[in-house]
């Protein structure tokens, strides 16, 4: 048994889940871009017509793109319920 004060190193914590999410990321990133007759794009993309897409980059570019599959990867990011019941 130890005795004495428990202690936890939040950065040290945190330092640790964000390499933990990045390895994760990464290595799905990689699987996705070496799969055969598959796009990858980087960006924030909404539906403007049933099989359309409207993509935007981090520089502000756009771009439209038609497909009959979509594959969206949502992330990890956190949402928070707005009073409404709607995510931000």
């Amino acid at each position: 048994m130890i005795g004495g004060e428990i202690r936890i190193d939040m950065a040290r914590v945190k330092t640790r889940k964000d390499e933990v999410i990045a390895q994760s990321r990464n290595g799905v990133e990689k699987w996705l871009r070496s799969t055969k007759n598959l796009t990858v794009f980087n960006g924030h993309a909404r539906f403007t017509a049933p099989h359309t897409l409207r993509i935007e980059a981090g520089d502000g570019s756009t771009q439209d793109i038609d497909a009959d599959l979509v594959f969206i990867n949502t992330g990890t990011r956190v949402g928070r319920a707005r009073e409404c019941g709607e995510m931000r």
